[in-house]
Order: structure tokens, then C-alpha cells, then sequence
């Protein structure tokens, strides 16, 4: 969520007015999950936050672990790196739920069945947490995150073991990316493009699937408190609806899998074209092969210097090799021997990524395969044509 400088402001005065006031028997605290919307690709996987609400003490404010901005010095850079900071923010609670039900969002609130004691805990460790030494972390997607720090708090804050209703349903991560991002779309396709093999190992037994805040919300609705009492967490719920409507879906011939076959087809018609006339379209490898290597680039960098743990031992980069950025230059030249060798190694490369697609070693989203297939057909017809000269 990006930064509110209203939020940070409110924020401000109520720390110096509150911070040392204890809460009411009035006060409730509640979790606050909002749908997915369509405005940047981190939110279409929704949002958490906790809510405070004391009406003696005359404030209600919202906690929220998703605060950034896109002007911290280097963000970019940062954020793929994985060195991103995130922070803790305060807001009003009508401002917050003013902020989603504009972007599209659903607001559902599950106030929490907590006792006093339990209650005042939890408040005096959000306010600790807001404290300016401790309110930035170190952002992870999967693993840190703002649904995954809500639970851990509520649960340090319990006076037993909070008992979590989980699905035991096996998937993965890039299972889960897809459901959210929708799997014949473009961010979908740029994400499996940067994830490696360890997003498909199974997950699901334990609290993995919290870092999505639509199942964190379905599994507190029947989580209990204590082996022996089982406390329901949640007392009840409520809903702030939008009014904004849901965005279409994208057309076929504009997706992923579309535009990647028309590619094919494309590359194919004319490299049959030159096979049949014995020329050679230079710039159509160059082209081909310079955006396929700058991509490896990218995922080069990713696995060896990013500390996304998702991001390594990723399997694209046999068909998306850096080094064809350089195949795209020679290209232009004849030094035969050496393009008979990278084009040799990049058939040999595609092959292999065939196997670990046939064998999931790794999932390749299917669109990737007609774009392997136009890589293999330019090297493919090169050898063919060197054979007839």
C-alpha cells in the first residue's frame, strides 16, 4: 500500500497523545481484510491490517504492516534486489476504509474475541512495534509480509496457543501467484518468468498460504484459542462493500498465450519463407535473441544476487541464456564456427528445459513453450541452411 501522508501525520499525534493510555472495557480489535483490486500488480492479492476501536477513549485507528513508497532512494533497484523496507502505519479508520472502497476493494472485519488482558497486550505491542527504532522490517513477499505480521502479533498476544483452521489442501507458491493474478495474463507471465523451482514445492500443511490475506481471513473465521476452553478468535463480521466493478477479462488474442502463438506462427511462415528462397533474415534472430538474453540477464541476476529465496535455481534461464544477447550481435557477422556452436549449445539448452517441463522439475507457464519452440526453430533452421551451403 503506498504511503498516506494524512495517516503519518494522525499517526504522529496520536502516539504522543495515547501511547501510555490503557484501553477500555469498550474497545474491540479487529482484522481487517481487503479484496484484491486491479490498480498495480501488488494488489491483486488484497491486504490485512488490524483494527483498533475504542469508543471511551475516542479514537479508531487502523495498524498497517503495508506501508511504503515508491520515492525511498533506489526502490526499484531495492525491491529486486529484495532489500526493500517496509513500515508500520497508523491511520484513521474511516480514511483507511475511504482509501480501499475507492480502489474497488471489500473490506471484511473479524473482530477478534479477545480478552481485556489479551486485548491490552496486543495494543501495547502495536505500539511498541510503531516506535520509530521498530516500525520499518525488511520486506519478503511470502515469508514477511503485512497478513503474515497481524498473526504473528495476535498470536504472541494470546494468553494460550491460537489453533489456526488449516485446509491441509497441498499447492504452491506459483499456484497461489496464479489463482491471484489470474493465469493467462501478463504480470502472471513476467512473475513465472522470475520464479525458479522453488515456488513449486508443495505447500499447504502449515501456515505457508498466510501470506495471502484470503486465507488468512478463512482461517481465523474457525480458529479457536486454547486446547481446552477453544475460544472462537472470531466473534463476529462485517463488511464495508465497494461500488467500483470488477475489470474485464483480457481478450485471447492480446494474452500471453496468444500473442506468444502468433510469434510462432509469425516466425515460423517466414522462416519457412527463407528456407524455401536460401536467404537469411538477420534481424529477426537478432531481435529474438537480444530480448531472450536480456531476460536471462535479469533472471541471471535474480538467482545469484537477489535474496528473493523464490527466485533461485530457476530453470528459465537454459532457454532464456544470457549469453544470446551476444549470438544477437554475431549474428551480424560470419564467423561460422562460433555460430554454429552457440546455435548448437542453444538447441541443446531448449531440449533440456523440454525435459524439465515433461518431468516438472520445474512448472513453465504454457505460453513459454511456443517462444522455446520459435528459439529452437531460428537455431534449428540456421544448421540446416549451413548444411546446404
Amino acid at each position: 500500500m503506498k504511503r498516506f501522508c494524512a495517516a503519518f501525520v494522525l499517526g504522529f499525534f496520536f502516539v504522543s497523545a495515547f501511547a501510555v493510555r490503557p484501553l477500555s472495557d469498550q474497545a474491540q480489535v479487529s482484522l481487517l481484510t481487503c479484496s484484491p483490486c486491479n490498480e498495480a500488480i501488488y494488489t491483486k492479492f488484497g491486504h490485512t491490517s488490524i483494527r483498533v476501536a475504542d469508543s471511551e477513549n475516542n479514537f479508531d485507528i487502523v495498524f498497517n504492516y503495508g506501508v511504503f513508497s515508491f520515492s525511498q532512494p533506489r526502490f526499484i533497484p531495492r525491491f529486486i534486489k529484495g532489500e526493500t523496507d517496509y513500515e508500520l502505519g497508523i491511520s484513521d479508520t474511516d480514511f483507511f476504509l475511504e482509501i480501499y472502497r475507492l480502489r474497488g476493494s471489500l473490506v471484511e472485519e473479524q473482530v477478534l474475541n479477545l480478552t481485556p488482558e489479551e486485548r491490552e497486550r496486543l495494543w501495547q505491542a502495536l505500539m511498541e512495534n510503531y516506535e520509530p527504532e521498530n516500525r520499518y522490517y525488511r520486506y519478503n513477499f511470502v515469508f514477511d509480509n503485512c497478513a503474515t505480521r497481524p498473526y504473528q502479533m495476535i498470536e504472541s498476544c494470546c494468553s494460550s496457543t491460537v489453533y489456526w483452521d488449516i485446509d491441509s489442501i497441498e499447492t504452491t507458491y506459483r499456484t497461489l501467484f496464479a489463482e491471484k493474478l489470474g493465469y493467462n495474463t501478463w504480470s502472471n507471465f513476467g512473475v513465472d518468468i522470475l520464479i525458479g523451482s522453488l515456488a513449486d514445492k508443495p505447500i499447504g500443511l502449515g501456515k505457508e498460504k498466510f501470506f495471502l490475506p484470503s486465507y488468512l481471513k478463512q482461517s481465523a473465521q474457525n480458529a479457536y484459542i486454547g486446547e481446552v476452553e477453544k475460544r472462537s478468535l472470531v466473534k463476529t463480521n462485517k463488511r464495508y462493500p465497494t461500488m467500483k466493478g470488477q475489470e474485464s477479462k483480457l481478450p485471447f488474442l492480446v494474452s500471453p498465450i496468444g500473442v506468444c502463438c502468433f510469434i510462432l506462427l509469425l516466425v515460423a511462415l517466414l522462416s519457412f519463407y527463407e528456407y524455401k528462397r536460401n536467404i537469411h533474415f538477420k534481424w529477426i534472430d537478432s531481435l529474438l535473441f537480444f530480448v531472450a538474453g536480456f531476460c536471462g540477464i535479469i533472471i541471471f541476476y535474480l538467482m545469484f544476487f537477489s535474496q528473493h529465496p523464490l527466485v533461485a535455481y530457476n530453470y528459465n534461464i537454459l532457454w532464456l541464456n544470457p549469453l544470446l544477447i551476444f549470438l544477437s550481435v554475431v549474428v551480424w557477422w560470419k564467423p561460422r564456427r562460433l555460430l554454429r556452436i552457440m546455435h548448437s549449445f542453444n538447441l541443446l539448452f531448449i531440449v533440456a528445459t523440454f525435459v524439465l517441463c515433461a518431468t516438472k522439475t520445474q512448472v513453465f507457464h504454457i505460453a513459454f513453450l511456443p517462444l522455446m519452440t520459435t528459439l529452437f526453430l531460428r537455431s534449428l533452421l540456421y544448421m540446416l541452411e549451413k548444411k546446404r551451403v
